[in-house]
């Protein structure tokens, strides 16, 4: 490890156990969270931010790296925990415009490793571990751009009907449920929903939902669907 000041390397270190902590409350609080709140999201969002600017200003002496040959206090969990969260979080979005989403959300992804690989010497030239931060880290990317294009989106919602043409559980320790829509709005195919408990065991084949389609606060369309309430 470098020569550094005593108290450097102690405030580093127990600087990245904090941040480490915090990084293992707040994913919980995200991950947990029957319904993800701004607050959550924008806490999570941080995260690697901090993780990076910890490793800047204690560069030399908090890493990245967590690999055994490393002795150095590392901020991995502040900088790998949101992306599972952003990632497990994103599953509950239906986004119809994919294509524009992951053109937000790669860029977005790949920064913190561009970051990393600049600051973190022990990253710099282990190529593998410098491909791996930023693969991880497109689930950072692209769910943290989805999850904020669903949460800070303030547009009115066009509302259509669709069909239920199949419903499916996949999953074991997880279950997911899913509606399989015949073509609705400017969706001209079958298209596979993902929905929850309550909304898969009130419908069924040939039921239809409402599905309300947004506009998406960062350009990219999600809807989401909704049993047709009954006429009055």
């Amino acid at each position: 490890m470098d020569a550094r000041r005593p108290d450097d390397l102690r405030l580093g270190t127990w600087s990245a156990r904090l941040l480490n902590g915090a990084a293992v409350v707040i994913s919980l609080w995200a991950a947990l969270s029957p319904e993800l709140s701004r607050p959550a999201l924008l806490a999570t969002a941080l995260l690697p931010v901090a993780a990076l600017a910890l490793v800047a200003r204690f560069r030399g002496i908090v890493s990245i790296n967590t690999s055994k040959l490393n002795p150095r206090p590392h901020v991995a969990v502040a900088l790998f925990f949101p992306s599972c969260v952003m990632a497990l979080r994103a599953l509950d979005v239906e986004v119809v415009d994919l294509r524009r989403l992951f053109l937000i959300g790669v860029p977005i992804g790949i920064l913190p490793a561009v970051v990393g690989v600049w600051i973190d010497p022990t990253v710099r030239w282990r190529w593998l571990a410098a491909a791996l931060l930023g693969a991880w880290n497109l689930g950072y990317g692209v769910g943290g751009a989805s999850l904020a294009n669903s949460l800070l989106d303030s547009s009115v919602p066009t509302s259509y009907r669709a069909e239920i043409v199949d419903k499916r559980i996949s999953g074991r320790r997880r279950p997911a449920r899913h509606l399989v829509l015949a073509p609705w709005g400017p969706v001209k195919e079958r298209e596979e929903v993902r929905v929850r408990k309550r909304l898969f065991d009130q419908v069924a084949e040939h039921d239809f939902v409402d599905v309300s389609l947004h506009e998406g606060a960062l350009g990219a369309r999600w809807c989401h669907v909704e049993p047709i309430e009954p006429a009055p």
